[in-house]
């Protein structure tokens, strides 16, 4: 077995099977974000700096214009799950300054997937967009977030399932489109460009993508692994 799949033992082998990018930041330091999964998809950081968290868990920490880029992945892709962990350095609200993204494909203005807490109503927001077509908008429940705990955030897009979210292990809403990811443009984390403003603000980690259709039991071990790293 390769070193680099060796380091995904944690994860249950069905899970491991679709990982096509799987972030444990375990570096520290530097400006690359090493991809565990077999494809190296690795990620380079504009601004965001490593900080570890209490319970030992490296994190990158962005103040707002900070991302973690990946180039041009997952062109076309029907079938696709997110999954991070995220924690905000200051409580979020509709009082808030500004929407602050967590995760966004932007292959222009006009054509754009990304998630992100919501200034408008104060959600977690999905919203996949070409033109002035809205292809699916997806919202949590809750309208105010507190800084320092940390929340999960899984999607899952598929041609099978269509489009889900789930929040801290909850199914929290579900949209019936099945239009696949922008065939280019970068994935971003923590911005919806790289060094622009409107990006998050607290500490990213933990994340992974897949191409497989997950079963709720997938999901639930998404959560509970996350949770059993970071003491929640």
């Amino acid at each position: 077995m390769s070193p680099s799949l060796a380091l995904k033992s944690y994860d249950k082998v069905a899970l491991n099977s679709g990982l096509v990018l799987d972030l444990p930041m375990r570096e520290g330091a530097g400006s690359l974000v090493g991809d565990r999964s077999r494809y190296h998809n690795n990620g380079m950081i504009t601004g965001a700096t490593w900080q570890k968290d209490s319970s030992g868990v490296w994190t990158t920490l962005h103040d707002g214009d900070d991302s973690v880029d990946f180039g041009a992945l997952f062109n076309s892709l029907g079938t696709i799950w997110f999954s991070l962990w995220f924690k905000l350095t200051a409580d979020f609200s509709t009082a808030s300054p500004s929407s602050q993204r967590l995760l966004a494909k932007r292959k222009a203005a006009t054509d754009i997937t990304e998630f992100y807490l919501s200034k408008v109503n104060g959600k977690l927001t999905g919203l996949h967009y070409i033109g002035s077509a809205v292809k699916y908008s997806i919202a949590g429940t809750a309208t105010s977030w507190v800084a320092g705990v940390w929340h999960h955030m899984l999607v899952s897009m598929s041609a099978a399932n269509a489009v889900r979210l789930l929040v801290d292990g909850n199914l929290e809403d579900t949209d019936t489109d099945k239009t696949p990811l922008a065939d280019g443009g970068a994935l971003i984390l923590g911005a919806q460009q790289s060094g622009t403003a409107g990006g998050f603000e607290g500490n990213i980690t933990l994340f992974q993508v897949g191409t497989s259709d997950l079963t709720s039991e997938e999901e639930a071990e998404l959560w509970n692994r996350g949770k059993r790293l970071l003491g929640v």
